[in-house]
């Protein structure tokens, strides 16, 4: 490659990875991503492995920085300092996160020699060992925003159906394929010896497996579609109340509010089913603000204890609805002592009369919001976060309602992490729920619906209907297809109700689990391992 075309195709990499960020927006350009990779390939075949490392870690943090900007007034929120040390340390997260991008490309060069000593020319191995070392750095590199190519996905529902085949490493495993084969495709025509009719033939491919997720995608919608319009015709469907509040978040952590906060929670409520009666109700995240405490020798969360009351007795005092009412809460687990052990994110299920049918935590907080990370290790570094929770890791069991529907819940940050719903859907939950609090963001343009597409990638995945209700934006019902069906508007103040359906069995992705990620790394180690094994049959 001359000079010249090196320099063109470092100034594609640099739009690429713009596209790649914006991709991540709302309504972006989310066709970009199968083949915006192109161009770092082609880069990363031509320099030398130095200077192919720091341009993808370059070319990574920009993505970074388009994709996530909104998280800059969340550091001063949680950090009290100036903007320009607020945008320092935005860039110093962005920096570390761009960290993935170069542990693909250390994977893919790696890889990429050991097959060549297989006799596999260098355009094929980079091609080849492209595919799982980005797949791989993909799932297993430590992020702060689980990001993944997916999510770039959610708004093209056809694209997205193959979630239910192998998670979000199916859309991850299709999207460098593709990639692959273009690259192969230019590498066809600007070789020493260009091949028009090889370059067809890799372009052909390229399209050709787009078109097959395409075709795959419609005829599940098709599929999916029937299979609750038949749930519902048997009455297999629960009605769902979901409410938004919309009150200031700080009022709404304010435990001096709570009378008032309740009133509201109520009066929304209440407005509600003004329309007739409902299976479930559900309220956002920490909308619940009474003193819960559970004791060190109740680790199954069965016995709370509420402002000194039983659930019973605070459940019919705060909530009087004769409904079953999921609300969000912080609870205490304290030792015989009284002293405050740990502390959970919850959603406590309350009966129609007032029961109390159990409780889910949170069962993967946040990292630098709900908890320090190595806090526990290194003790200053929660004084670098004063404001962050101390929240910790809690049980997360399927619950039933009276009726028998089985419903998995799990809190906020939950949606990012696929084996919260993987698993809940695994034990048997027929219907998802998520109570979520987006006003931590303080942003209203992005961050809530970036993090409603989390939720769209949940549902498809796992086949179930997930309902999610939020402070002030987005409170949504989706169904398995990934189709929204129900929703509020960012700010607004009310509720909604939605007849969903209650699916049954089991998607691939489900049985699987982390199996379609872990591939790639076998993958890479065969990869790796095969010229040793060919060397000693040679020597033989």
């Amino acid at each position: 490659m001359s000079a010249r075309a090196r320099r063109l195709w470092a100034l594609a990499a640099v739009g690429s990875s713009v596209g790649l960020g914006l991709s991540f927006w709302p309504s972006g350009p989310y066709l970009l991503i199968w083949i915006c990779l192109v161009p770092h390939l082609l880069l990363a075949r031509e320099a030398s492995g130095v200077q192919a490392v720091f341009g993808a870690w370059g070319l990574g943090v920009v993505s970074w920085v388009i994709a996530v900007y909104w998280f800059v007034p969340i550091i001063g929120n949680y950090i009290p300092s100036s903007p320009a040390i607020q945008w320092t340390l935005f860039g110093l997260l962005c920096i570390y996160h761009g960290l993935v991008f170069v542990v693909a490309i250390l994977l893919m060069l790696i890889a990429a020699k050991r097959l060549r000593v297989l006799g596999i020319d260098h355009d094929g191995a980079v091609a080849l060992a492209s595919v799982p070392a980005i797949v791989f750095a993909e799932a297993y590199f430590p992020k702060l925003f689980p990001g993944s190519a997916a999510l770039t996905q959610a708004d093209h529902l056809p694209a997205i159906q193959c979630l239910e085949l192998g998670g979000m490493a199916a859309i991850a495993w299709i999207i460098t394929t593709v990639n692959a084969f273009v690259f192969l495709g230019i590498r066809a025509l600007t070789s020493d010896q260009p091949s028009r009719r090889r370059a067809a033939a890799c372009f052909g491919a390229a399209l050709a497996i787009w078109g097959a997720n395409e075709l795959y995608g419609h005829l599940r919608i098709r599929a999916v579609d029937r299979a609750q319009a038949n749930a519902l015709a048997e009455d297999r469907a629960v009605s769902v109340l979901v409410m938004q509040p919309n009150i200031a978040k700080r009022k709404r952590i304010d435990y001096a509010r709570y009378d008032r906060n309740n009133e509201i929670h109520s009066a929304v409520t209440d407005a509600g089913l003004k329309n007739g009666a409902v299976d479930l109700v559900l309220w956002p995240h920490n909308t619940y603000r009474r003193r819960i405490y559970f004791e060190a020798d109740d680790p199954d969360l069965k016995h709370p204890r509420i402002d000194g009351l039983s659930a019973e007795d605070a459940f019919r005092r705060d909530i009087p609805q004769a409904a079953h009412v999921l609300v969000g809460a912080e609870a205490d687990v304290r030792d015989a002592s009284g002293v405050t052990l740990k502390r959970y994110f919850v959603g406590l299920l309350k009966g129609p009369d007032g029961e109390y049918l159990g409780a889910a935590a949170k069962r993967f907080p946040t990292p630098l919001l709900d908890f320090v990370p190595f806090g526990n290790i290194f003790p200053f570094l929660n004084r670098l976060l004063p404001y962050a929770y101390k929240i910790a890791a809690g049980p997360q069991p399927v619950l039933s309602l009276q009726n028998g529907v089985r419903i998995g819940i799990f809190i906020c940050y939950d949606t990012g992490v696929a084996a919260a719903a993987r698993d809940l859907t695994a034990a048997g939950a027929q219907i998802l729920v998520n109570p979520t609090s987006d006003q931590w963001s303080m942003d209203k343009k992005i961050q809530p619906l970036q993090h409603l597409r989390f939720a769209v990638i949940r549902a498809v995945a796992s086949r179930r209907v997930l309902v999610r209700a939020t402070s002030s934006a987005i409170s949504a019902a989706i169904d398995p297809t990934g189709r929204v069906v129900g929703r509020m508007r960012i700010d607004e103040r009310g509720s909604f109700r939605v007849r969903v359906p209650l699916m049954d069995g089991i998607a691939p992705a489900v049985r699987l689990g982390e199996w379609p990620y872990r591939v790639a790394g076998l993958l890479l180690i065969g990869f790796c391992a095969a010229p040793l094994f060919l060397n000693r049959r040679r020597g033989n």
